[in-house]
């Protein structure tokens, strides 16, 4: 068994630095085109998409560190699933607000995962409320739900004109801090000083 989730955990991380290093480069194109231009749309939607693979894989990952039971990889695990459930939340709810034009063109699987978000925050919070070594998990869901709690609220009223591109703006920042956040967390003892 011990055989196979190294396996598993081997080719869950080379996907996840292949799509990873996709999603920089599409994020990269995003960032220097035109805003509203073809190449712009179409590098954003590459990002979105390869993210997508990211975040799955991510989501994989933690899933196996907690099958392995390792108690030094169960918080990190934790932390790092709330930050990619918020991670997925800012991204589609930053390239969707583009086409909403009512509440009625919010789809039901934009809804859900805003309370999958919300579900999320909370998990965060109320593990590190029962004794997790670390507050970041606290950070992440308090985050999360307070994400989620605005996102609902433009779900209803969705934002219109230029507050719609702010709101697409905002949403693909934060989801950009975001994951930088989880890449440091993930990478912290090789990058820091000795």
């Amino acid at each position: 068994m011990n055989a196979a989730l190294a396996l598993i955990t081997g080719v869950l991380y080379a996907k996840h630095a292949l799509f990873g290093a996709v999603a920089l480069a599409s994020l990269g194109v995003a960032l220097v085109t035109t805003k509203g231009g073809r190449l712009h749309e179409r590098s954003g939607v590459l990002h979105l998409f390869v993210m997508a693979l990211v975040l799955f894989s991510a989501l994989a990952l933690c899933g196996v560190r907690l099958i392995q039971g390792d108690p030094a990889h169960r918080d990190a695990s934790v932390l790092l699933a709330v930050l990619a459930v918020l991670i997925a939340e800012q991204l589609t709810f930053g390239m969707r607000v583009l086409k909403w034009h009512g509440p009625e063109s919010v789809r039901p699987a934009e809804r859900m995962l805003t309370l999958l978000t919300a579900i999320a925050g909370l998990g965060g919070v109320v593990w590190a409320l029962t004794g997790a070594e670390t507050a970041q998990s606290a950070v992440a869901g308090v985050l999360a739900i307070l994400t989620a709690a605005s996102h609902r609220r433009q779900q209803a009223q969705t934002p219109v004109g230029l507050a719609r591109v702010a709101a697409h703006r905002t949403s693909l920042q934060a989801a950009g801090v975001f994951t930088v956040g989880a890449v440091l967390f993930v990478n912290w003892a090789a990058l820091a000083p000795a």
